[in-house]
C-alpha cells in the first residue's frame, strides 16, 4: 500500500484500486455514462449553484451519501487544477469520473 497525502485528506491505494479505473476507462457504456453524468453535474453548476454545491449533489448521486468535508475540499481542489489546465466540460467529465470510478460506487 502507498499513501497520497491531498490537503488534510491522505488516501491510501493498492494495486487493485490503481487497476479498478483502468477496467472502466476504454468502456463504451461507461465513457457514455460519465459524459452523460457530467453534463447533469453542470447543469446544476450552470443554473446558479456554487462549486461546492455541485460537488456535494453530485457525490450525493454517486454514492447515496454525502461528502465528508475533507473529501469536498480534496475533490474541489482536483476539479479547480483541473478547470485551470483544460477547460470547464474537461473538468465536469473529470469530477464524473472520479466520483464514478470510487469503490463504494463500483462495489456497492
Amino acid at each position: 500500500w502507498t499513501r497520497i497525502i491531498l490537503g488534510s485528506v491522505i488516501i491510501w491505494y493498492g494495486i487493485y484500486l490503481l487497476l479498478q479505473p483502468l477496467a472502466t476507462l476504454n468502456d463504451v457504456a461507461f465513457v457514455e455514462i460519465t459524459n452523460q453524468f457530467a453534463e447533469r453535474i453542470n447543469a446544476h453548476f450552470v443554473d446558479g449553484h456554487t462549486l461546492t454545491e455541485s460537488i456535494e449533489y453530485a457525490f450525493d448521486l454517486a454514492t447515496c451519501r454525502p461528502p465528508r468535508p475533507a473529501e469536498t475540499v480534496a475533490i474541489a481542489k482536483l476539479f479547480i487544477h483541473t478547470w485551470d489546465q483544460t477547460d470547464q466540460p474537461t473538468a465536469f467529465k473529470t469530477l464524473a469520473s472520479l466520483l464514478l470510478n470510487l469503490d463504494e460506487v463500483l462495489t456497492k
